[in-house]
């Protein structure tokens, strides 16, 4: 699988209404990325490049955003927030977002997507990331492993009333180890 990370652009507008409407079929209550029911396209891509250019204000953390594509299909979603320099990310949110769509679960996209998500962390000068899941996401927490993640402790959420797993992954190390088990494969980052 040769994955690459793209900026959402107007011309992305089908594809990414496509990946909701099969996201929201698994999901009703869902929104990938913070895209609801009511979201006009235009107006959440000029969100989304705002969000990117946030200079670390209160709850204002600067973000990259990327749809993941595998040839022309967009197969995932990936946010990278630069910081945890508000609560309920260094609580429990963490650096990484991602979401696969679920015509592709449980197929391998997740552990690329959060590999490539640490080639990015890396250019942002992040040595060591968090990454949380649900405890009762078992493929996420897969993925996590998968990428080196270590479990440091679990955390009830009142809000969300869920436990969830907190992990931090050493970034160099796991890139190194993901370069030795994919050598013939080249990433693509746009």
């Amino acid at each position: 699988m040769n994955l690459i990370l793209k900026k959402p652009t107007f011309q992305d507008k089908d594809k990414w209404l496509l990946y909701v409407k099969e996201y929201r079929k698994f999901d009703q209550g869902g929104h990938p990325l913070n895209y609801y029911a009511n979201s006009i396209y235009e107006e959440w891509l000029r969100y989304i490049n705002e969000a990117c250019q946030r200079d670390g204000c209160t709850n204002k953390i600067p973000v990259s955003v990327y749809f993941v594509f595998e040839s022309d299909y967009l197969v995932g979603t990936l946010s990278i927030q630069h910081s945890l320099l508000n609560w309920d990310l260094a609580f429990y949110g963490g650096h990484i977002g991602y979401s696969v769509r679920p015509s592709k679960r449980g197929q391998g996209y997740g552990t690329q997507i959060l590999s490539l998500a640490l080639f990015e962390c890396q250019k942002l000068g992040l040595e060591k990331i968090m990454v949380s899941c649900r405890r009762e996401n078992v493929a996420s927490a897969k993925v996590i492993e998968n990428n080196l993640g270590v479990l440091t402790r679990e955390v009830y959420v009142l809000k969300e009333n869920a436990f969830y797993k907190i992990y931090w992954i050493q970034v160099s190390r796991a890139i190194e180890e993901f370069k030795k088990k994919n050598r013939a494969r080249v990433l693509s980052i746009h």
